[in-house]
């Protein structure tokens, strides 16, 4: 029975993580950045008008820190790139250790403008 329950409970989590999807959020301008436990990029996406915040969580790694990188870049010359952050949220899993929902940071980017 336990072997059963085990199986299910596996099975759900890998179902739930195929469904997970990444949201691309690409900044065609930033007018704020600001570090709290994560990193909230505020600014005007592409083919909007009014400034969004985005909130992208932050770990120690290598990824984290290419990305604030590029942050930086777009900072120091606005004009001239557009940034894109993709994340993902990674939903909640039960089982016999359950594990709340949350986002995590999938990459960045920076393009030049044309």
């Amino acid at each position: 029975m336990i072997r059963k329950s085990l199986l299910a409970s596996v099975l759900a989590c890998a179902s739930f993580a195929a469904h997970a999807a990444e949201t691309v959020y690409t900044f065609d301008s930033v007018t704020r950045v600001e570090q709290r436990g994560s990193l909230l990029i505020t600014g005007v996406l592409v083919n909007e008008t009014t400034p969004t915040t985005v909130t992208v969580p932050l770990s120690s790694g290598l990824l984290t820190e290419s990305c604030l990188d590029l942050v930086n870049t777009v900072l120091a010359r606005p004009e001239g790139y557009t940034l894109s952050v993709v994340t993902e949220y990674v939903p909640p899993t039960g089982g016999m250790i359950p594990v709340p929902g949350y986002t995590k940071l999938n990459g960045c980017s920076v393009d030049v403008k044309p």
